[in-house]
């Protein structure tokens, strides 16, 4: 707990904190789907700190969405040294005293908050404490930004100690998840145009291996005014198949239109160095999970193989 306000119970200042020797192991971000889970990779965001960490959400299948999809989270980590917590100078007496590791999430727009037990430390213990958790949000729950912050808490607070049992006597860490905005959603705009087709794409691509694949470098229009407009929509889970047929499109063309590009080509057969959620990062894991990366140069058979991965993915 970073803080500089004065308590009546001990709290786990910056020079305990670093005794401690606390590291988070793993975060992992994943969503289920009827074809099994799906791994979220997460964008360090501007904000960043050695206390807080901020970041973005982004699925290379450019399918998932909190408001349709579900998210499930997993974290581990260890305190290397829980001794330090108990005695004069811990938090805690060192004989008959116990302190809980939590895991606590909030998430202000959606009003929603939970806790649950990831962890134990006994005043006894002298090997590293390890911790784990996961959680489960369904679909249509999270909204905002969900912030995730571990903590100390007083489990059983021994022998002549007044502090209340469940007392929050340290953070160990805030991570903070941006939910709007994640750069997971395939760029889709509905508009209203009246003798306009049923759809088109707008692009403004100068180097794929820095232009995001967001709205700003490229999106899908879907006209409203059209008769065929209602097709798309789905009347199911499944999607429609029109709507399969816009997306095969107009990924195909986008395609095309990067291989226009300087470079383009090699941008969407090698991304590793260009940066994520860039227009080559997202093509290329197209490409290589829809094995179509072998036909750039075959347009033909490139419109067929997207096609039928489009069909089979969404």
């Amino acid at each position: 707990m970073r803080s500089t306000d004065i308590f009546r119970y001990p709290v786990l200042t910056e020079d305990l904190f670093r005794r401690i020797g606390y590291t988070l192991d793993t975060m992992e971000f994943s969503y289920t789907d009827r074809y099994g889970q799906h791994s979220l990779t997460e964008e360090s965001l501007q904000g960043s700190s050695a206390t807080v960490t901020r970041i973005q959400l982004n699925d290379e299948r450019q399918i998932w969405h909190p408001d349709t999809d579900t998210l499930d989270v997993e974290i581990s980590g260890e305190i290397e040294s829980p001794m330090f917590l108990f005695g004069k100078k811990g938090l805690l007496p060192s004989e008959g005293s116990r302190l809980g590791i939590g895991l606590i999430w909030t998430d202000q727009k959606s009003r929603i908050r939970g806790s649950q037990t990831i962890g134990s430390i006994a005043s006894d213990r002298s090997e590293n404490a390890e911790f784990r958790a996961r959680i489960h949000f369904d679909p249509g729950v999270l909204r905002g930004i969900l912030l995730l912050r571990i903590v100390l808490y007083v489990d059983l607070p021994g022998r002549n100690n007044e502090t209340r049992k469940g007392t929050v006597v340290g953070v160990l860490d805030d991570i903070l998840v941006v939910i709007e905005g994640s750069g997971s959603v395939f760029p889709v705009a509905e508009v209203d145009a009246p003798g306009m087709p049923l759809w088109w794409i707008q692009t403004l691509i100068e180097d794929p291996n820095t232009d995001r694949f967001d709205e700003e470098h490229f999106i899908l229009n879907l006209n409203r005014a059209h008769c065929l407009y209602p097709e798309l929509k789905a009347a199911s889970g499944e999607q429609p198949p029109l709507l399969k047929e816009v997306l095969g499109s107009s990924i195909f063309t986008l395609v095309q239109q990067v291989l226009r590009c300087e470079g383009g080509r090699e941008a969407i057969r090698n991304a590793e160095d260009a940066e994520a959620g860039s227009m080559a990062k997202i093509l290329n894991y197209m490409a290589v999970t829809g094995k179509w990366l072998d036909y750039l140069d075959q347009p033909e058979k490139l419109s067929r193989e997207i096609h039928n991965w489009v069909e089979k993915e969404f």
